[in-house]
């Protein structure tokens, strides 16, 4: 289904409880900060300057997860540095994470459109929407 017609929206687990994906329009804080020490914690992100990521999610109704980098990274020279940097993001996505897929008429659904967001890297390690 399109997201935007389900009637219960993606939702994470996080340390027992769940959260919804989207929080007021943009992906939720406390999944940002649970990417971003991911993320940063791998060695492909020692010497990251910051810059936007945009990121594309599809979930299906088993809550696997597929993901795609689809844009940032363009200052990387090499194209193995931008790579193993998709590679770390995408990893997060669909290992670290435990997505519960979204909900029509009670039962769990897939989405046939991906939720696209985008992540601004700081410098600092700290991201922000």
């Amino acid at each position: 289904m399109f997201y935007e017609d389900v009637e219960v929206g993606l939702k994470f687990r996080t340390r027992g409880r769940e959260y919804d994906l989207i929080k007021e329009g943009s992906i939720h804080p406390i999944l940002v900060n649970q990417l971003s020490q991911k993320i940063y914690g791998s060695e492909e992100f020692v010497d990251f300057d910051g810059g936007k990521v945009r990121v594309s999610l599809l979930v299906d109704k088993y809550g696997a997860v597929k993901s795609r980098v689809t844009g940032g990274f363009e200052d990387v020279l090499t194209k193995t540095g931008k790579e193993a940097r998709m590679e770390v993001i995408n990893k997060v996505f669909q290992e670290e994470i435990d997505f519960i897929p979204c909900q029509y008429q009670g039962k769990p659904v897939g989405m046939w459109s991906p939720v696209v967001f985008v992540f601004n890297l700081r410098e600092s390690g700290y991201p922000f929407n």
